[in-house]
């Protein structure tokens, strides 16, 4: 995924269809900010500066838990 300096994205993800309601959420992003980083959907505020990375989401169902990453580029 390449980003623009400054970009503000929008984070949302899918759940299959057995996962519980009550799922919690966890986001992860370097380089970048993501102030409500425990909610679906967010937003990430990417730096200022270029540079390369990752975005990662975690989520916890009370049953398991399955994470995403994906490579972010800052451009």
């Amino acid at each position: 995924m390449v980003l623009a300096q400054g970009e503000t994205v929008d984070l949302d993800v899918q759940l299959a269809s057995d996962a519980s309601d009550d799922a919690t959420y966890a986001w992860y992003a370097r380089p970048g900010t993501i102030d409500e980083y425990r909610s679906a959907p967010t937003t990430m505020l990417t730096p200022d500066e270029a540079g390369d990375g990752w975005l990662i989401v975690v989520i916890r169902d009370g049953g398991g838990i399955g994470y995403q990453s994906v490579p972010i580029r800052v451009e």
